[in-house]
């Protein structure tokens, strides 16, 4: 259905992969494009989306991943977003 504005609340990757961040700024772009949402969408980076929290990536990467995400690909690819949607 229609609505006003989406908030999703976070963990839309396993633990921050790249393609699971483009693939949700896909969708997010889709439901504005479509007319699903009319207004706003707001995403709240969660604990499983670990690469939107440097800091503590750069601790614990290895427990999740072979070698270390390019965290700063995440946050453009949500600023992009966000600025042209």
């Amino acid at each position: 259905p229609k609505c006003d504005i989406v908030i999703h609340g976070g963990d839309f990757t396993n633990t921050g992969e790249p393609e699971q961040v483009e693939d949700m700024c896909r969708w997010f772009a889709e439901l504005k494009e479509n007319g699903t949402v009319q207004h706003d969408i707001i995403c709240i980076a969660g604990n499983h989306d670990l690469t939107f929290q440097p800091d503590h990536y750069v601790k614990c990467w290895r427990n999740f991943h072979v070698r270390p995400l390019d965290a700063s690909t995440k946050t453009s690819t949500f600023t992009y977003f966000w600025a042209y949607s």
